[in-house]
């Protein structure tokens, strides 16, 4: 299924204030690494191999969000639920070669994540030349699979923020600067 609909109702509520209600489907394709069948050797003891079986992972999202704009400042809010359908990801196991002992990861569609998250930008612009900008994204992973008969859970409560800074100069230069992190998961 390649149809992928995507749909965003707004309201005005003045000229500097917005609200949102948005529902986006999404299709994620296994990269180029994930699906190489190719042995990937890091060192003596870890390889990793792609998975030519992957299917397509397939996101569907809504979101409702708060959007205020004032001279020289920009916030907008969001609350959203995801849920992801045949989630890919890593899965590393233990190969026992005596006396060595190698860690290969493959890829498998590992199953569904059910997602509760919010989602916060803001920027501002201070005395013309510097732009401050910031994010905060804080959001649920929940997974429960079996593979290779073996019972596995993830719940995890995952953020990650990034601020970046513009200064204008003179002559037409600009200086740029960027930080961003986002926790285990």
């Amino acid at each position: 299924n390649n149809i992928v609909p995507s749909l965003t109702i707004s309201k005005k509520l003045n000229m500097f204030r917005t609200i949102k209600l948005s529902y986006t489907n999404r299709i994620k394709r296994p990269g180029m690494s994930k699906i190489n069948t190719n042995t990937e050797i890091s060192d003596l003891s870890n390889i990793s191999r792609g998975n030519p079986l992957l299917f397509p992972s397939q996101s569907h999202q809504v979101e409702m969000g708060y959007t205020s704009f004032k001279p020289g400042l920009m916030s907008s809010f969001y609350l959203y639920y995801k849920e992801s359908l045949d989630v890919i990801e890593a899965y590393t196991s233990l190969i026992d070669i005596n006396p060595y002992n190698i860690f290969e990861t493959n890829y498998y569609n590992t199953g569904n994540n059910k997602s509760f998250g919010f989602n916060f930008y803001g920027s501002a612009t201070i005395l013309r030349n510097l732009t401050i900008r910031g994010s905060f994204d804080l959001y649920t992973y929940n997974m429960k699979t079996n593979l290779n008969n073996v019972d596995l859970v993830r719940d995890n409560l995952i953020y990650k923020y990034s601020f970046n800074a513009n200064l204008k100069l003179r002559n037409g230069y600009k200086v740029e600067s960027r930080a961003f992190f986002r926790s285990p998961r």
